[in-house]
């Protein structure tokens, strides 16, 4: 796994580092060497991609400058979204699909408690380097083992959540999730799909992570399942969280070599939008 001193100066302001097994990596070779190891192959991982290492892993519905809360402003948006949206497409999701309701809504940019994930490491790559880190800072990729997180998931909720946490193919989600759980049940986060996929979903090979509630943080939640889950031994994670923080000198050699890969905003944006926003990476690139 790549490891070097290049970011001696980073200092990790998500409470997921706690919990997390680190890499460090100052070049093109060493981010490939940790995306492609072995232990994070096959479709039960899925990363993530942040330009900022510092930022906390937080769903679009916690960044809200309000002083309301999270629980109170998705039961304004959701509805709010739900009743004008005909006015823009023509086949929304069923009344009773909020999976795919949340996953329009994230679509198109609207607050929500879903997390962005991929099943790709090279695009969760790209995501972390197309546009530079602010100053000073490192960019990250994580990786999480979606089965283990499945599984935890099942153990906390018992026979209320009815999911399979051996297979691989994350389905559509139970509307118990967005139900009130019974009082003994713990909060969760779980990894789901919708069943209607649209397009850029389907070419970023994407996921998401969704906590049963919002009332209190998504990084708390995922603190709650994790914690109980370290050995005694060592008092170390179970090695099904990861985080790889990446000097910014490693951007441009990084970039280049998605671009051979057909991994660029214009793959993964298809339309106008994406091809125009490609163009600036493209110039950072040049010749």
């Amino acid at each position: 796994m790549a490891d070097t001193n290049a970011d001696d100066d980073y200092t990790p302001e998500s409470s997921m580092d706690t919990f997390a097994d680190h890499a460090r990596a100052a070049s093109d070779a060493q981010v490939f060497e940790f995306l492609e190891q072995p232990r994070l192959s096959g479709r039960r991982w899925a990363f993530r991609g942040q330009r900022d290492a510092n930022r906390p892993l937080t769903p679009s519905i916690e960044r809200i400058n309000s002083p309301f809360g999270a629980d109170y402003i998705e039961r304004w948006i959701n509805p709010e979204f739900q009743r004008r949206v005909h006015h823009y497409i023509t086949d929304p999701p069923k009344a009773e699909n909020r999976l795919e309701w949340l996953a329009l809504m994230q679509h198109h940019g609207a607050p929500t408690r879903l997390l962005d994930w991929t099943l790709s490491p090279y695009v969760a790559a790209f995501f972390a380097m197309f546009e530079q880190a602010p100053q000073g800072k490192h960019s990250a990729v994580w990786a999480i083992d979606i089965e283990a997180l499945m599984a935890r998931a099942t153990q906390m909720w018992g026979e209320y959540w009815p999911h399979d946490p051996g297979a691989a193919g994350v389905r559509d989600s139970s509307n118990r999730l967005f139900d009130p759980p019974p009082p003994s049940a713990q909060r969760i986060v779980v990894a789901l799909q919708p069943f209607r996929m649209n397009q850029r979903l389907t070419v970023q090979q994407g996921i998401f992570l969704c906590p049963s509630a919002v009332d209190v943080g998504f990084e708390i939640i995922l603190n709650e399942m994790i914690e109980p889950t370290w050995t005694t031994e060592d008092n170390r994670p179970p090695r099904w969280f990861y985080k790889l923080t990446i000097a910014p000198e490693a951007r441009r050699d990084v970039l280049r070599r998605l671009r051979r890969m057909n991994i660029t905003y214009q793959t993964l944006f298809p339309g106008l939008d994406g091809f125009a926003r490609s163009l600036h990476t493209e110039a950072e690139l040049l010749p």
